[in-house]
């Protein structure tokens, strides 16, 4: 699977090396926004936080998009 993991803290990519042993995973410290959506258009995945938007434009621009999992509450 192909993850995208945006608004990255240093200290968090450990937590997702892991996943890299069966999934490609890519890290950017900016949001997820319409704006640069269609340059992620092959994930399957993305790990948003608080300031990526998930905006309908957004969603369109991620045709194979199978997962979304939020790192806040």
């Amino acid at each position: 699977m192909r993850i995208a993991v945006f608004e990255l803290e240093p200290w968090e990519q450990a937590a997702f090396r892991e996943l890299e042993a069966e999934h490609t995973v890519s890290y950017h410290t900016g949001p997820l926004e319409p704006e640069n959506a269609a340059e992620f258009a092959d994930v399957e995945a993305v790990s948003p936080f608080i300031y990526s938007q998930l905006d309908a434009d957004t969603l369109a621009a991620l045709p194979n998009l199978r997962c979304i999992a939020t790192r806040s509450t």
